[in-house]
């Protein structure tokens, strides 16, 4: 995506400076990515809202899950979370990262959570 947007610049009607600005930030938010990119080794759903993220070094975060930020299609799910520290972090699940029947519970799952959530009131986030 980085590169998409690295041939949009290029090719749009910026000045020549512009582009090049907007390049760098582009590359080294890249950089950042690729080399601060680390895959989730395992999420575990708690009782509530409550989550046990683990990227596979060993230090296991505690976040709670936004349901209402989270997203879900039929091909995907986009789980939103609010870290124990005050920080915020966001995961990508496709379609295929888990079982067909898994993926269906997780979805009906984040439609009861945000349901009653709605419920609550933005007071709660």
């Amino acid at each position: 995506m980085h590169g998409l947007g690295l041939g949009a610049v290029w090719l749009s009607a910026w000045p020549w400076w512009g582009a090049l600005a907007l390049s760098v930030a582009l590359f080294a938010s890249g950089y950042r990515l690729w080399r601060v990119r680390r895959p989730w080794r395992e999420l575990q759903w708690g009782p509530g809202e409550s989550w046990r993220l683990d990227r596979g070094d060993g230090v296991p975060l505690r976040a709670v899950l936004d349901a209402r930020a989270s997203r879900s299609l039929p091909w995907w799910i986009w789980l939103a979370f609010r870290l124990d520290g005050g920080g915020r972090l966001g995961c990508l699940l496709p379609y295929d990262s888990l079982s067909a029947d898994d993926f269906r519970r997780l979805r009906a799952r984040l439609r009861v959570e945000a349901g009653r959530m709605a419920k609550q009131g933005p007071e709660n986030l």
